[in-house]
């Protein structure tokens, strides 16, 4: 079975196509935005590690997936706060503070101040550059090469968490 096959023998794009045709696809939902990222983020050893992010657009959640490792690691949910974010709406400004949010640990590590601080971060800048008044959750997967900064005692410095900011555009 090779990557653009499905586990029946179909291509994916014959799949597609079979959709289309029954009827079944629906035009809003499908196909779902993909972006795709590779590149080198330095570790704290100074080490360059190659790193994926996918970034998916689903009609009710997005996925972000960022991975040293080629797993999904860690999953998170992050969700921006409704009553936060109308009031971002209300008074948003450049220096604004990011809107409150809430983060629960799904499978893996859990507590890591790495992963919910850069969960909030992200969900943050999705809900600033999707301002449909559509609060989708943020299904976050980290899996690093360097798993110590996955610890509860581990922390965040600024430039790691601006690594992201204005790529998911």
């Amino acid at each position: 079975m090779t990557d653009a096959q499905t586990s029946s023998g179909y291509s994916i794009g014959q799949l597609s196509q079979a959709m289309a045709s029954s009827g079944i696809e629906n035009t809003q939902m499908f196909p779902i935005s993909t972006r795709h990222l590779t590149g080198m983020i330095p570790s704290t050893s100074g080490v360059c590690n190659p790193t994926q992010v996918i970034f998916m657009e689903f009609a009710n959640r997005f996925v972000l997936l960022v991975t040293q490792t080629g797993k999904i690691g860690s999953l998170s949910m992050a969700s921006v706060d409704v009553s936060s974010a109308a009031q971002q709406g209300m008074f948003r400004s450049a220096d604004a503070a990011e809107p409150s949010t809430t983060i629960k640990s799904l499978l893996g590590q859990r507590d890591s101040p790495l992963i919910h601080s850069l969960a909030s971060h992200i969900v943050a800048q999705i809900s600033r550059s999707h301002q449909s008044g559509n609060e989708r959750p943020l299904l976050f997967g980290l899996s690093l090469a360097d798993s110590s900064l996955l610890d509860s005692n581990a922390t965040l410095s600024d430039d790691f968490k601006h690594t992201f900011q204005g790529n998911l555009h």
